[in-house]
């Protein structure tokens, strides 16, 4: 459901990581060109799993327990980013100047993520509460 605050976090955390591989670089460089993750399959790989599981997380509104678990895969897909751009920090060596938006938009999306999953724990613990009650 499109209405719940964690679906809307992890549309935007979508977004964010579509920025990150898509739009921004990750590194700007010594002779003024950029570096893009779409550039790299080590780089592009984890974030497009982390946007496919983010939106099937979204579809799975009911199961509460299984969104807990794919939001923590989901965060491991994000650091799993990290390491790629570690890696393409390696590769490109003597030529980096400077962090791109892009680094800054797939810690976004981790804390996005991170947000999502708080609340769907709110969400889950609320529904067995009112299970209790009954």
């Amino acid at each position: 459901m499109i209405q719940r605050v964690q679906s809307v976090y992890l549309l935007m955390s979508i977004f964010m990581t579509s920025l990150f591989v898509f739009v921004f670089p990750y590194a700007n460089l010594v002779d003024g060109g950029k570096a893009f993750a779409h550039g790299d399959y080590l780089i592009f790989g984890a974030p497009l799993l982390s946007m496919l599981v983010s939106l099937i997380t979204i579809l799975l509104f009911k199961n509460r327990k299984l969104q807990i678990n794919l939001c923590s895969v989901n965060q491991v897909m994000v650091l799993l980013s990290f390491g790629g751009l570690a890696y393409g920090f390696d590769k490109i060596g003597d030529q980096y100047e400077g962090l791109g938006f892009g680094v800054y938009a797939i810690a976004l999306s981790f804390i996005l993520i991170t947000f999502a999953k708080k609340n769907i724990k709110k969400d889950k613990e609320l529904v067995d509460s009112v299970d209790r009650i009954r």
